[in-house]
């Protein structure tokens, strides 16, 4: 059984890896692994046995790969590749065959080939300019499409076909979905069985729902909601990250200046959002996790090096846990559980 949360401290070049108690929630070091470059973003094939960590030194980035011990949560490295630039998110398909990577600057997505043993592949098989700080990189649940918000002043989604056989991302009509300017899409949450999608939008601290058209991808808005109150000014906030619970029941916005995560419910039926509470948390909050059974949440705060841990109330609502010093910036969470 997994139930192990992974932390890369960037400014101090390690990975953090604790247990975590699967009835409280409850943090405990397990292990600590060190790094030469600065590791970034992380993530996870969809079978949870190899990990992708993202490395930046100054103008190179890259990615290193480790196979995740299924009996005690550790990691051993098996492969590592440089990549053209520094990547800002990477993540795999959902068969965990190819991993995708955005680039901010000069505004781009590439493509490798996962290799039978879990590592990837050095060569790129696909490469697409889109336009400045692509933010993100996605497919959506049933791997047809792949989605890439850009932030403000792009304030734009790129939308493309993906080839499942070749790894390809493949363009047609409408690929570029502008959204209105100045509001700038972050990250994208897919849920689970809705043909909806959700973005945090960086600039303008809304949350928008939009409709996914099943045949060619293309997306209707359909809802946007503000993730402060009216009276917060936006100009002193903007949204961090974007998950949504694993039964599709809630979704959750961290907010950066307001330092809150805002709650909302979803509708069953409809996907549509109904705002529910802001609940504090620690300074600057940019990287927001939860956990693979949908019982706890986990926050990061920039400013304070440290993560704070909520359950997941039946209400959606976040029940404050503890608070956990972990070192100078928290650059992602990574939780992983199974029963």
């Amino acid at each position: 059984m997994l139930n192990h949360l992974y932390v890369p401290i960037t400014n101090e070049q390690k990975c953090l890896i604790y247990n975590i108690d699967p009835s409280t929630g409850k943090l405990s070091m397990y292990k600590e692994q060190s790094f030469t470059s600065q590791p970034w973003q992380v993530c996870v094939d969809p079978n949870y046995k190899y990990l992708y960590q993202t490395i930046r030194n100054k103008n190179r980035g890259g990615i290193i790969t480790f196979k995740i011990n299924q009996q005690n949560g550790e990691i051993d490295k098996i492969g590592e590749i440089e990549l053209k630039t520094t990547a800002v998110y990477i993540t795999t398909d959902r068969t965990g065959k190819f991993i995708f990577c955005s680039y901010m600057i000069p505004g781009m997505i590439t493509v490798h080939r996962i290799k039978d043993n879990g590592a990837i592949d050095n060569k790129v098989i696909d490469t697409h300019t889109t336009n400045i700080y692509a933010h993100y990189i996605s497919t959506d649940p049933l791997n047809r499409f792949a989605f890439v918000p850009h932030v403000h002043p792009t304030n734009t989604i790129f939308r493309f076909l993906f080839n499942q056989e070749t790894g390809k991302l493949e363009t047609n009509n409408n690929t570029r979905i502008n959204t209105d300017p100045g509001y700038g899409p972050r990250h994208l949450a897919f849920h689970p069985f809705l043909n909806i999608l959700y973005s945090n939008d960086e600039s303008s601290s809304t949350i928008t729902a939009y409709e996914i058209n099943e045949k060619s991808g293309n997306l209707t808005s359909i809802q946007r909601l503000s993730t402060v109150p009216i009276e917060n000014s936006v100009n002193k906030n903007t949204t961090g990250t974007i998950r949504i619970h694993p039964t599709g029941k809630s979704i959750y916005v961290t907010n950066r200046g307001h330092n809150s995560i805002s709650t909302f419910s979803i509708n069953k039926l409809t996907g549509l959002l109904t705002f529910i509470d802001n609940q504090p948390t620690g300074e600057i909050p940019r990287t927001l996790a939860i956990d693979t059974l949908g019982k706890f949440l986990f926050s990061g705060s920039d400013q304070t090096g440290q993560i704070f841990t909520y359950r997941i109330e039946k209400s959606c609502k976040l029940l404050p846990l503890d608070i956990y010093d972990v070192g100078n910036l928290p650059a992602w969470i990574l939780p992983i559980t199974s029963k």
